[in-house]
């Protein structure tokens, strides 16, 4: 990626991705905000949908923290195509 057009639409695309990400997550948060506070779905199934919820940030957490760990002593972070 050694021109300006194609660094900056990678920048660009990654600036939109991270936007729409964003709002997804957004999204549904307000779901479940929603979804908690209506007083007639049984507490067990909100009681699932918790650790349903809980169970997927913890895996999205440990992903992101083992690849900044690991990008740390990556033989290859210097090589470029």
């Amino acid at each position: 990626m050694g021109d300006s057009v194609s660094k900056t639409s990678t920048q660009i695309g990654f600036v939109l991705l991270g936007l729409i990400c964003l709002l997804i997550g957004g999204g549904a948060i307000l779901l479940l905000g929603v979804f908690f506070a209506v007083g007639a779905i049984p507490i067990w199934l909100k009681a699932l949908v918790f650790i349903g919820a809980a169970g997927v940030a913890l895996l999205i957490f440990a992903v992101v923290r083992q690849r900044i760990v690991e990008s740390k002593t990556d033989k290859y972070k210097d090589i470029e195509i």
